[in-house]
């Protein structure tokens, strides 16, 4: 399939206001190109964005495509939360880039202090005829004439739903999207989950490990990529990997060959095969730590149910909520900044994240400019 140019996201901080950073100015200038249908924005730019992305009331952000502008988006917080606008280039039609947006300022919105109840935009008359089944998507399910008009023509209309639709439409898209993207070249579509004591998880982010032992394993996983569960006592996602190759070996050909890369002692080693005639020495290549280790107790929260980590590994695609929840964490890895305590407590602050499409979607065209929400 058709391979994709990479979109770098931006989330514009209280730094780009106060200093009006080039990317508050791109931000900027995209927003000013819907002047002649929303008279006024500046205005609305001024007095609600800018303070808002200041005192962190609203999140925004800027997309690039090839080191240009292409994308922006904008979203308020609250208990009844808005999604205030969202402009992508025509350019980019096609590629769901639309879900993608909604998904990351519903992370956005989720992960505040106070969960939003419901969430409303409001939008075209013309826009709901054609785009109706996009929104509906996200739980927006009917829409009704705005109290205020912002635009010279059309009829503007407004829609609510409860965020908690949004919340569900936004996991069950995931891993469609997950087929798509990547971010940061953090995969959200792995294809197993390995659970490893904490010791040797380090030794592997580290690069100080570069092989995995398993009793048992199957060779049908080379390429594949991995995410690593780090267990008891700290029960959290720590980065992912890719399956550079899987040996099937005698275990004494097994320490010979891989000991020095296991990051075990001999003694460990024979203690974990103790009884085996045969296992696995797995090679991992690729290897990406996670800027902040996700927690299973966070991940629990957000998914509402009880994710039961396994013993050695599990494939992720016979286990939709695991698969949903190391796809919302790999999303989480662009939530998290280490510049701001709120980031780490809420993960609220997106930053820097490098958005890779991996292959052309099929779907809806994404060309999608909301109207604003003065």
């Amino acid at each position: 399939m058709e391979q994709k140019a990479d979109i770098k996201i931006v989330r514009l901080a209280d730094g780009d206001v106060s200093h009006t950073s080039d990317h508050l100015k791109d931000f900027r200038e995209m927003i000013l190109g819907c002047d002649s249908m929303y008279p006024g924005i500046d205005k609305w730019l001024r007095s609600k964005v800018l303070p808002g992305i200041r005192t962190e009331e609203r999140c925004a952000f800027v997309g690039y495509l090839n080191e240009r502008p292409v994308v922006t988006a904008v979203a308020k917080r609250g208990e009844d939360a808005k999604v205030c606008h969202l402009k992508i280039s025509p350019e980019l039609q096609n590629t769901n880039l639309g879900e993608v947006f909604f998904s990351l300022m519903g992370i956005e919105l989720r992960a505040s202090k106070f969960t939003p109840r419901s969430a409303h935009l409001t939008l075209p008359e013309s826009l709901w005829e054609t785009k109706a089944d996009f929104f509906q998507s996200f739980g927006f399910s009917d829409a009704a004439p705005n109290a205020e008009q912002y635009r010279l023509i059309d009829l503007e209309l407004r829609s609510q739903a409860s965020f908690t639709a949004i919340w569900r439409s936004i996991l069950d898209k995931m891993p469609k999207l997950a087929n798509m993207y990547s971010l940061g070249g953090i995969s959200l579509d792995s294809e197993l989950l390995f659970s490893i004591q904490p010791k040797y998880s380090k030794a592997i982010l580290s690069g100080n490990k570069t092989v995995e032992l398993r009793r048992r394993f199957a060779k049908k996983w080379v390429n594949a990529r991995v995410s690593i569960y780090e267990s008891s006592p700290t029960y959290q996602i720590v980065g992912e990997a890719k399956i550079k190759a899987v040996h099937e070996l005698n275990i004494s050909t097994i320490w010979s060959r891989f000991g020095a890369f296991a990051g075990c002692t001999k003694q460990e080693f024979e203690t974990y095969f103790s009884g085996q005639k045969k296992g696995f020495a797995i090679e991992l290549a690729d290897v990406i730590p996670f800027r902040y280790p996700i927690s299973l107790m966070w991940l629990s929260d957000l998914l509402s149910e009880s994710l039961t980590p396994p013993q050695s590994y599990l494939t992720l695609e016979n286990n939709k909520k695991w698969a949903q929840a190391i796809s919302l964490s790999a999303y989480m890895q662009g939530c998290l900044t280490g510049a701001s305590n709120k980031a780490k407590r809420l993960i609220n602050s997106i930053s820097q994240l490098d958005l890779s499409p991996i292959s052309k979607a099929s779907g809806n065209n994404e060309s999608i400019q909301l109207p604003l929400i003065l």
